[in-house]
């Protein structure tokens, strides 16, 4: 009576393998986990810059004393307008205005492109558009 030594050979087989299996597992569950939080951080960040160009854009032209629109151009042209007033490193001037952003430590490249009075802002990370929205400056209306 006893385990033998082919039992004993198979038997510790099995539980290497299963440990290989698990362990497999869980390197690719932590991969996953980091890559999640990578995404959650960019975006966030793209959240955030999407909010302060709205803000930018809803206060462009206003008299700080009234908060009344300046009109600086004729309507059709603000979304123009404002992304001239934009002080940006333009990386490429064929498609819109693209600059380097930098969120949760990856690099975002994000595109504003003039339509009349509004602007699409796209941001793309490693090739691959992640997220677009459009704006229309609320001057428009006044100008109409």
């Amino acid at each position: 009576g006893g385990v033998g030594l082919p039992e004993a050979l198979v038997s510790s087989t099995v539980l290497m393998t299963m440990v290989a299996g698990t362990s497999g597992l869980f390197t690719n569950g932590m991969i996953a986990a980091g890559n999640s939080s990578v995404q959650d951080a960019i975006n966030a960040g793209i959240r955030a810059d999407i909010e302060s160009i709205r803000h930018d854009l809803s206060n462009h032209n206003l008299d700080p004393a009234t908060g009344t629109y300046i009109p600086t151009v004729q309507s059709g042209g603000i979304g123009q307008e404002f992304i001239d007033s934009l002080d940006l490193q333009d990386l490429d001037e064929r498609g819109g205005i693209q600059t380097q952003e930098d969120f949760g430590g990856e690099t975002v490249i994000r595109t504003i492109e003039a339509d009349g009075d509004s602007i699409t802002v796209t941001y793309s990370h490693s090739g691959t558009p992640m997220q677009n929205t459009s704006m229309v400056a609320p001057a428009s209306g006044w100008l109409s």
